[in-house]
């Protein structure tokens, strides 16, 4: 995490250690999974061309590599992502679990692409708001946050105000202050209309 616009600004960079990758895309190749993607601050490796994945990653005009990860991936990466079909996700995930819980945190995002998005453990997006709101002197009750999926869950706990989208998973909703509509139906803005009174 860092502030485009000021360079002094203390930012945050808690990437995963390259050997606990190395391990993971080792571990995970008796498994059938499609793709294997690593960001690394701003830089972006693909370990297998697909224009669904890097149409997602082109905001930004990124550096975008191509190729063997084991090549081309020589810095610990902030965040790691294998995409695999519905199936194969839930037992990919059993084995991270099983096998790599004391090092990583693992979450995923819904269809179309079923993507286990991986993590050093104890980082979340709570993390990084905390951060934020902390260096801007917010307090955690003035914070509205948004979620659908379960890389979202301890954000929409932390938030003052936790707000699961209408197409969200059921157990964000669960622990969502509030339900929103669907992203397609402008959920967000009918929420800050409302809470920040814009009508």
């Amino acid at each position: 995490m860092h502030h485009p616009k000021n360079a002094s600004w203390q930012h945050m960079h808690t990437p995963i250690d390259l050997s606990v990758v190395h391990d993971v895309v080792h571990s995970i190749n008796s498994y059938e999974y499609e793709n294997i993607i690593a960001e690394v601050k701003d830089d972006i490796y693909v370990h297998t061309e697909d224009d669904r994945i890097l149409n997602i990653f082109n905001m930004g005009n990124p550096k975008i590599t191509l190729g063997d990860l084991y090549t081309h991936l020589l810095d610990n990466p902030t965040s790691l992502l294998i995409q695999a079909n519905e199936a194969n996700s839930v037992i990919i995930r059993d084995h991270l679990q099983a096998v790599h819980a004391e090092v990583i945190e693992h979450r995923r995002w819904g269809a179309p692409l079923h993507i286990i998005e991986i993590v050093r453990r104890g980082l979340n997006k709570a993390v990084g708001i905390a951060h934020v709101a902390k260096d801007l002197g917010i307090p955690r009750e003035r914070i509205i946050a948004f979620g659908d999926e379960d890389n979202d869950l301890e954000m929409i706990e932390y938030a003052g105000i936790g707000v699961a989208m209408g197409n969200g998973i059921s157990s964000l909703k669960n622990i969502a202050n509030e339900i929103t509509t669907t992203n397609n139906e402008d959920g967000i803005a009918k929420i800050l209309i409302e809470r920040l009174k814009l009508s």
